[in-house]
């Protein structure tokens, strides 16, 4: 059996289902400018302070924002739109226990805001606590029915469950919902592509990119779409355009290494399995494919 394609069947589910978890830490920049709530009257300065954070948010200033937050909530401990935001940068830069802190006190303080439990049940999903994320999304749904952030998040634990189908409804939910809403297109795609239904899947990843043209995980999962194809070419070109977005996008390195690997351009493939590792060492599939790539190499510099 060829080895290359043995590791990229085995690997294929594993890099889709990664991929649908990325789509959903990055979550909808939609949902930055939500929240904003009224100050007290006499807390026009705090007012002032949270526009300045929001602004710092956008532009991915993260430590100034958290700043900005942090000096909000020394003033008044319960603004719940600043523990809301805090938790979107504290995710931002890898602080899950931080991120879950401001959470549970935002909902502490009003239980009753959607956009609060959508953001806990994703933090849920990236700490595998499945129930939970599945109980957060259900209360983010019941309190706002056109959520389409929560559809979103729920099509993918759903997926990552094994409920295909039920993944794609809520996936189509959220477009009803938003028809503007790209990450959900590449996330329909990447289950489509589970279930080898390859041409919606190619029609999902083509709307998610016509919608936005620097979408890397669409580029990523349509570059395997065209690997598995046996479109290399395509697949080499929009595995390219992913990394060119994302440098540290490891994902699209390993599946660029597959399709190198598969075209039999070893040392190629070495190189970008290479990269794949040092950015995410502790993933065993790229080792995998390591080891069958200094093994082939090896053999086919000693013929027997």
């Amino acid at each position: 059996m060829d080895k290359s394609g043995e590791v990229n069947r085995h690997t294929v589910r594993y890099i889709l289902l990664l991929s649908l978890l990325l789509s959903l830490c990055s979550g909808c920049n939609r949902q930055i400018a939500n929240g904003q709530q009224s100050f007290n009257k006499n807390q026009m300065a705090c007012n002032n302070l949270f526009n300045r954070a929001v602004a710092h948010e956008i532009d991915g200033e993260c430590d100034t924002a958290i700043s900005d937050f942090t000096k909000i909530l020394e003033n008044d401990p319960e603004n719940v739109s600043s523990y809301y935001h805090r938790a979107l940068l504290w995710g931002r830069i890898g602080k899950l226990d931080h991120a879950l802190a401001d959470l549970n006190r935002a909902l502490e303080i009003n239980p009753n805001d959607a956009s609060v439990y959508t953001e806990r049940a994703i933090l849920m999903v990236q700490t595998g606590n499945h129930a939970q994320a599945s109980t957060d999304f259900s209360h983010a749904l019941d309190l706002d029915p056109l959520n389409e952030k929560a559809f979103n998040g729920r099509g993918i634990l759903r997926a990552k469950s094994g409920e295909l189908a039920l993944a794609i409804e809520d996936f189509n939910r959220a477009i009803e919902i938003n028809p503007d809403y790209a990450k959900t297109y590449s996330n329909r795609a990447a289950v489509r592509m589970l279930t080898t239904d390859y041409i919606q899947a190619m029609t999902d990843f083509n709307t998610a990119l016509h919608l936005n043209p620097t979408n890397k995980d669409a580029y990523n999962g349509r570059g395997l779409l065209w690997s598995l194809e046996g479109n290399y070419n395509n697949a080499l070109a929009d595995l390219g355009r992913a990394i060119k977005i994302d440098p540290t996008l490891d994902q699209a390195y390993f599946n660029r290494a597959s399709v190198w690997m598969q075209i039999g351009r070893l040392e190629l493939a070495l190189r970008d399995v290479n990269h794949a590792i040092r950015l995410a060492p502790g993933k065993n599939e790229y080792k995998n494919m390591f080891m069958v790539l200094k093994s082939r190499i090896a053999a086919a510099s000693n013929p027997i």
